[in-house]
């Protein structure tokens, strides 16, 4: 007689079977443990913002004044590229549309420029935030004697 078609047997085998998987079930949750509810930004999502709106990766990283004044340049910028070009369009001379559509064109420019670095701000801004700038940077071991010398230098007196 094979032992798992006994109806003991498998009775036997049922409940340590119901035993073995409940096991985990029963167990209490720890109670004491604090949940890490400190949310660092993403550096690439971070920078991505900032390429999509004036500001928005330095808003997302909480930097807000930093954030107003990357808005504030970004829009004068398009704002002087789209006057430029309005001035352009209605120029009487073509050397009147030249020097109107370069001045666009330098705007633009410097949009681009400004558009690369506030998106690079913003990275770095994410990446550092979790940096600690507490106010020990000594290179002091910690509880112990610390041993150290000191050279006062004056001038003779005349």
């Amino acid at each position: 007689m094979r032992w798992w078609t006994d109806r003991r047997s498998r009775l036997a085998l049922s409940l340590v079977l119901l035993f073995v998987f409940s096991a985990r079930s029963l167990a209490q949750t720890d109670t004491t443990a604090v949940r890490d509810t400190t949310r660092l930004p993403d550096p690439r999502g971070a920078m991505l913002r900032s390429i999509v709106f004036p500001g928005w990766g330095q808003w997302y990283n909480g930097k807000k004044l930093k954030a107003a004044a990357v808005f504030a340049v970004e829009a004068g910028l398009i704002a002087n590229a789209v006057y430029q070009d309005f001035l352009a369009r209605r120029a009487s001379s073509e050397a009147e549309r030249f020097v109107y559509t370069d001045r666009r064109n330098q705007s633009l420019w410097w949009l681009a420029g400004a558009i690369l670095l506030s998106s690079l701000d913003a990275y770095v801004d994410a990446q550092l935030a979790g940096f600690d700038v507490g106010p020990d940077l000594s290179r002091a071991p910690a509880g112990g004697v610390v041993v150290g010398a000191r050279l006062v230098l004056r001038r003779p007196a005349r």
